[in-house]
């Protein structure tokens, strides 16, 4: 299972919409202290106060999607990746096409492990968006999509593609590195199974020994 950081999350989405309310008179004073309280407790990175208040403001001003986008990417920052789903999505629904709110949903589903859901989304973000950090978390939420799904030439395919746009990620390097090693060894495993007794069985077998300084056993395979 893959882990990936979140750390830069908030910075892609949050304030992506500047929180422009059309608040009626009667709700104005109450709208514009919970979205500063919000503001102010995501720049504290204090989440805990930043969910309360954008709670308020979804009960305040439940037909503003940019609301719940918002409130969806504090719940993904806190791993309550339920919630995000459910604000996401009511968020989509609202404004089908506010930005980068359907990869953000995408990214959520494939947390929970709903890879077949979280796929689509995440392949359009990774192929489509010139959004360099967001690209970067697509790509490697989608490193793990198709892991799950047990996609491993797509794997690969999407690790070369980050390993050329983020060559020198530790984390991007970390994730690929992981996966070439899984598709290396598939790749032994069934060269064992189709062809044991070949000369490059026996070659593979002999460099592993080497990799790890057994050398009287890999000159044994030679």
């Amino acid at each position: 299972m893959l882990r990936l950081s979140r750390i830069r999350c908030l910075g892609i989405f949050l304030l992506m919409c500047g929180c422009a309310f059309h608040a009626s008179a009667q709700s104005m004073d109450p709208v514009e202290k919970y979205s500063e309280q919000g503001q102010r407790a995501l720049a504290q990175g204090n989440y805990a106060e930043a969910e309360a208040a954008f709670e308020k403001l979804r009960e305040l001003e439940p037909g503003v999607a940019e609301v719940h986008a918002n409130l969806g990417v504090i719940y993904f920052q806190e791993r309550k990746f339920e919630p995000a789903v459910s604000a996401l999505r009511q968020a989509l629904k609202l404004k089908p096409a506010l930005p980068k709110t359907d990869a953000m949903l995408a990214m959520s589903l494939s947390e929970l492990g709903r890879y077949a859901e979280a796929l689509p989304g995440l392949e359009k973000c990774f192929q489509r968006s010139t959004d360099s950090p967001l690209k970067r978390m697509c790509g490697l939420q989608l490193l793990r999509t198709d892991s799950g799904l047990q996609r491993e030439s797509k794997a690969a395919e999407v690790a070369l593609e980050l390993n050329r746009l983020y060559p020198d990620d530790p984390e991007v390097l970390y994730h690929t590195g992981r996966i070439f090693g899984s598709v290396a060894f598939l790749n032994m495993q069934k060269l064992a199974q189709v062809a044991p007794a070949s000369v490059w069985r026996h070659q593979a077998e002999a460099e592993a020994y080497q990799s790890q300084g057994s050398n009287e056993a890999a000159i044994s395979e030679y």
